[in-house]
């Protein structure tokens, strides 16, 4: 069984953020919070895209 796409992304999204959230915070609650917030944004795109235009 494959992976959807939009779990692949997700997961980079994630990874992204936490990298990002640890190198300007050097802090484990600012790396979550970046991943987090990262994470959101991602899925309220996805949301809007598919509800709205649905892409």
């Amino acid at each position: 069984m494959a992976l959807d796409w939009r779990v692949i992304v997700a997961g980079f999204v994630v990874s992204v953020g936490l990298g990002l959230g640890w190198r300007e915070t050097e802090t484990v609650t600012g790396a979550v919070f970046t991943g987090v917030f990262g994470s959101v944004l991602f899925v309220l795109g996805w949301v809007i895209d598919t509800y709205l235009y649905g892409l």
